[in-house]
């Protein structure tokens, strides 16, 4: 029963005096995206353990960026423990390849 009588009140048409005025979004962001420039975040969340700190303190970004560095060192550590795996079982073909894959990619990490 209530639920009708929201509907009717929305569908009321405005008085002729009152233009119809969409209700006002409610702003996310202070100001608006600029997607074609990039402007860095805030300073605490420039290092790695800037970050861990921030969200040790409760902040939401900071958490989001730690879910972010989880999913770079993912690939990292697996091609890091594959190259010991290879060492232990002396197949130096598989170390060398696993060391070039390792140094490629932290050189990306490091040059961007």
């Amino acid at each position: 029963m209530l639920g009708t009588g929201a509907a009717r009140w929305r569908r009321r048409p405005p008085s002729k005096n009152q233009p119809h005025r969409p209700p006002p979004r409610r702003r996310l962001w202070r100001r608006p995206s600029r997607y074609g420039t990039f402007s860095l975040g805030p300073a605490a969340l420039r290092s790695p353990l800037g970050i861990v700190r921030a969200a040790a303190a409760g902040d939401r970004q900071a958490r989001v960026q730690i879910g972010i560095l989880l999913l770079i060192a993912t690939p990292i550590a697996r091609v890091l423990f594959a190259t010991l795996g290879f060492a232990a079982q002396r197949d130096w073909l598989y170390v060398a390849i696993s060391t070039v894959v390792l140094v490629l990619l932290a050189y990306s990490l490091l040059a961007a």
